[in-house]
Protein backbone atom coordinates (compact mmCIF):
# COMPACT_ATOMS: atom_id res chain seq x y z
CA UNK A 1 0.00 0.00 0.00
CA UNK A 2 1.17 3.20 -0.36
CA UNK A 3 2.21 5.93 2.71
CA UNK A 4 -0.87 7.49 3.29
CA UNK A 5 -3.11 4.27 2.76
CA UNK A 6 -0.91 2.21 4.83
CA UNK A 7 -1.01 4.63 7.97
CA UNK A 8 -4.55 4.90 7.14
CA UNK A 9 -5.75 1.10 7.38
CA UNK A 10 -2.82 0.59 10.50
CA UNK A 11 -5.02 3.12 12.54
CA UNK A 12 -8.06 1.30 11.55
CA UNK A 13 -6.64 -1.92 12.18
CA UNK A 14 -5.38 -0.78 15.95
CA UNK A 15 -8.68 0.59 16.43
CA UNK A 16 -11.03 -2.76 15.72
CA UNK A 17 -8.05 -5.12 18.02
CA UNK A 18 -9.64 -2.53 20.91
CA UNK A 19 -12.64 -4.87 20.21
CA UNK A 20 -13.02 -7.79 22.07
CA UNK A 21 -14.73 -9.32 19.47
CA UNK A 22 -12.82 -9.24 16.91
CA UNK A 23 -9.95 -11.12 15.57
CA UNK A 24 -8.41 -9.43 12.71
CA UNK A 25 -7.12 -11.59 10.02
CA UNK A 26 -4.74 -9.97 7.73
CA UNK A 27 -4.03 -10.49 3.46
CA UNK A 28 -1.39 -9.20 1.97
CA UNK A 29 -0.07 -6.38 -0.17
CA UNK A 30 2.02 -7.23 -3.10
CA UNK A 31 3.47 -4.30 -5.40
CA UNK A 32 2.82 -5.22 -9.13
CA UNK A 33 4.03 -3.61 -12.09
CA UNK A 34 1.55 -2.11 -14.70
CA UNK A 35 1.74 -1.00 -18.01
CA UNK A 36 0.32 2.71 -18.68
CA UNK A 37 -2.85 2.15 -20.93
CA UNK A 38 -3.25 6.03 -21.52
CA UNK A 39 -2.21 6.27 -25.26
CA UNK A 40 -0.10 9.05 -24.38
CA UNK A 41 2.46 6.74 -22.54
CA UNK A 42 1.54 2.97 -24.24
CA UNK A 43 4.29 3.83 -26.99
CA UNK A 44 7.07 4.10 -24.59
CA UNK A 45 5.49 1.54 -22.78
CA UNK A 46 5.64 3.35 -19.17
CA UNK A 47 4.79 1.07 -16.47
CA UNK A 48 4.32 1.98 -12.62
CA UNK A 49 4.01 0.04 -9.83
CA UNK A 50 0.51 -0.71 -8.25
CA UNK A 51 -0.15 -2.53 -4.44
CA UNK A 52 -2.67 -5.67 -5.36
CA UNK A 53 -4.84 -7.26 -2.19
CA UNK A 54 -3.92 -10.81 -1.92
CA UNK A 55 -5.59 -13.58 0.00
CA UNK A 56 -8.34 -11.44 1.37
CA UNK A 57 -11.05 -13.57 -0.08
CA UNK A 58 -9.44 -17.45 0.35
CA UNK A 59 -8.86 -16.06 4.52
CA UNK A 60 -12.93 -15.40 4.73
CA UNK A 61 -13.98 -18.81 2.66
CA UNK A 62 -11.65 -20.88 5.06
CA UNK A 63 -12.61 -18.97 7.86
CA UNK A 64 -16.59 -19.01 6.89
CA UNK A 65 -16.16 -23.13 6.16
CA UNK A 66 -14.42 -23.81 9.58
CA UNK A 67 -17.09 -21.44 11.38
CA UNK A 68 -19.95 -23.29 9.32
CA UNK A 69 -18.28 -26.96 10.09
CA UNK A 70 -17.59 -26.51 13.94
CA UNK A 71 -21.12 -25.03 14.19
CA UNK A 72 -19.84 -21.98 15.55
CA UNK A 73 -22.57 -20.11 13.99
CA UNK A 74 -26.11 -20.76 12.80
CA UNK A 75 -25.79 -17.31 10.56
CA UNK A 76 -23.20 -15.86 8.59
CA UNK A 77 -23.06 -12.46 7.51
CA UNK A 78 -21.16 -11.80 4.45
CA UNK A 79 -20.37 -7.93 3.35
CA UNK A 80 -19.25 -8.33 -0.42
CA UNK A 81 -19.79 -8.33 -3.67
CA UNK A 82 -16.75 -10.52 -4.58
CA UNK A 83 -18.29 -13.69 -6.52
CA UNK A 84 -14.67 -15.10 -5.77
CA UNK A 85 -17.13 -15.94 -2.40
CA UNK A 86 -19.52 -18.12 -3.89
CA UNK A 87 -17.84 -21.88 -3.93
CA UNK A 88 -17.18 -21.34 0.00
CA UNK A 89 -21.10 -20.49 0.11
CA UNK A 90 -22.62 -23.22 -1.57
CA UNK A 91 -20.20 -25.66 0.13
CA UNK A 92 -21.21 -24.11 3.33
CA UNK A 93 -24.95 -24.94 2.43
CA UNK A 94 -23.77 -28.21 1.56
CA UNK A 95 -22.04 -29.17 4.51
CA UNK A 96 -23.71 -27.00 6.98
CA UNK A 97 -27.39 -26.77 5.66
CA UNK A 98 -28.98 -25.31 8.69
CA UNK A 99 -26.20 -22.38 8.73
CA UNK A 100 -27.89 -19.52 7.02
CA UNK A 101 -25.86 -17.26 4.92
CA UNK A 102 -26.75 -13.47 4.43
CA UNK A 103 -24.80 -11.48 1.65
CA UNK A 104 -24.61 -7.47 2.00
CA UNK A 105 -23.64 -6.30 -1.03
CA UNK A 106 -22.30 -2.82 -0.93
CA UNK A 107 -24.06 -0.47 -3.69
CA UNK A 108 -21.62 2.12 -4.89
CA UNK A 109 -19.89 0.08 -7.48
CA UNK A 110 -22.51 -0.65 -10.10
CA UNK A 111 -20.27 -3.83 -11.57
CA UNK A 112 -20.36 -5.09 -7.84
CA UNK A 113 -23.46 -4.00 -7.06
CA UNK A 114 -24.58 -6.55 -9.59
CA UNK A 115 -22.94 -9.12 -8.03
CA UNK A 116 -25.74 -11.86 -9.96
CA UNK A 117 -23.66 -15.04 -8.95
CA UNK A 118 -23.11 -13.75 -4.98
CA UNK A 119 -27.02 -12.87 -4.89
CA UNK A 120 -27.79 -15.93 -5.92
CA UNK A 121 -25.46 -18.30 -3.69
CA UNK A 122 -27.11 -16.95 -0.62
CA UNK A 123 -29.91 -17.50 1.61
CA UNK A 124 -30.59 -13.36 1.97
CA UNK A 125 -29.52 -10.63 -0.06
CA UNK A 126 -29.51 -6.95 1.04
CA UNK A 127 -28.01 -3.96 -0.29
CA UNK A 128 -25.84 -2.24 1.93
CA UNK A 129 -26.15 1.66 1.68
CA UNK A 130 -22.95 3.62 1.58
CA UNK A 131 -24.88 5.78 4.49
CA UNK A 132 -25.04 2.94 6.67
CA UNK A 133 -20.88 2.77 6.44
CA UNK A 134 -21.00 5.98 7.53
CA UNK A 135 -23.08 5.48 10.61
CA UNK A 136 -20.85 2.51 10.95
CA UNK A 137 -17.28 4.59 12.23
CA UNK A 138 -15.13 4.14 14.85
CA UNK A 139 -15.94 7.65 17.09
CA UNK A 140 -13.25 10.24 16.24
CA UNK A 141 -10.73 8.76 18.73
CA UNK A 142 -10.39 5.52 20.33
CA UNK A 143 -8.99 4.61 23.16
CA UNK A 144 -6.46 1.60 22.59
CA UNK A 145 -4.37 -0.37 25.03
CA UNK A 146 -2.24 1.96 27.36
CA UNK A 147 -2.45 5.30 26.82
CA UNK A 148 -2.58 4.89 23.26
CA UNK A 149 -5.13 6.64 21.23
CA UNK A 150 -5.77 6.19 17.56
CA UNK A 151 -7.33 9.20 16.09
CA UNK A 152 -9.94 8.41 12.57
CA UNK A 153 -8.28 10.15 9.35
CA UNK A 154 -10.28 13.13 8.08
CA UNK A 155 -10.96 11.31 4.82
CA UNK A 156 -12.88 8.17 5.98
Amino acid sequence: MDGASAEDQSTYLNALATLSKVRIIEGKFLRKQIVCRVQACTLKRQTFMRPEEKRTDVNIAVHMLDDAYQGLADRLILVSGDSDLVPAINFVKQRAPTCEIVVYVPNNDPRRGAAVELRSAAHKVRNLPLVELARAQFPKIVAGPGNATYERPGNW
